[in-house]
């Protein structure tokens, strides 16, 4: 009898032994599953925090463009001393001219600074037909402020490829 009891709580500790193994494979497969799913997780948020690093990083840049944009909507394309009309002279035109260069230069490198691709730069930086507009009575003026003209076009069209929300639409 002492045998039969002995015998049954063994049988009894087995099948305890058994459970409790059955258990922890169980939660050793749940805890695979979540550990998985947790990696899954981090890895699917790394991405998605690179990519609100990029669009911040492309939106601040954006807001750079922006700035020269209108400073060269309003300081060199509408400059006060194109206005001059009739007292309009070289030395004007070679004023305006250093103003644009630089501003011209000015945001090709920030374009080449923030990584741009060359075919960005390129649109930027090259025009080969130039849409002429009258802007002065100076055939030279408006031919050089004509192709001032495209190229700020084509910094809006940048600015909007990198703006969150682009707004600088063609009129």
């Amino acid at each position: 009898m002492y045998f039969d009891a002995l015998s049954r709580v063994r049988a009894s500790e087995l099948e305890a032994e058994k459970r409790i193994a059955g258990a922890q494979t169980r939660c050793d497969a749940k805890i695979k599953v979540y550990s998985a799913n947790i990696d899954t997780l981090t890895q699917e948020k790394a991405v998605l925090e690179a990519q609100l690093e990029r669009k911040r990083k492309d939106q601040a840049f954006a807001d750079v463009l922006t700035e020269r944009y209108t400073y060269g909507v309003n300081e060199i394309m509408n400059w006060s001393g194109l206005q001059k009309a009739q007292s309009f002279t070289q030395e004007d035109f070679t004023i305006w001219n250093a103003r644009e260069k630089e501003w011209t230069a000015g945001v090709r490198a920030l374009l080449e600074e923030h990584g741009c691709s060359p075919q960005v730069i390129a649109h930027f930086w090259t025009i080969h037909e130039v849409p002429y507009n009258q802007f002065h009575h100076f055939h030279h003026v408006s031919q050089a402020l004509s192709m001032f003209s495209e190229r700020l076009k084509r910094l809006k069209s940048i600015i909007n490829d990198y703006a969150e929300v682009g707004i600088l639409k063609e009129t």
